[in-house]
């Protein structure tokens, strides 16, 4: 493999997996939804 290669597939690596644990951190450390104004589906088919 030449060096330019190793490079390009070194960076594309890392950026991917430096955007997936970015977002996956987000998702982790983000407040739960409030559920005081949602309504469920299974409440909605009922009425």
């Amino acid at each position: 493999m030449t060096t330019i290669a190793l490079i390009t597939l070194l960076l594309s690596q890392g950026i991917v997996t430096a955007f997936t644990i970015y977002f996956l951190w987000k998702v982790l450390k983000s407040p739960p939804e409030s559920l005081e104004n949602s309504t469920n589906e299974n409440e909605v088919d009922a009425v």
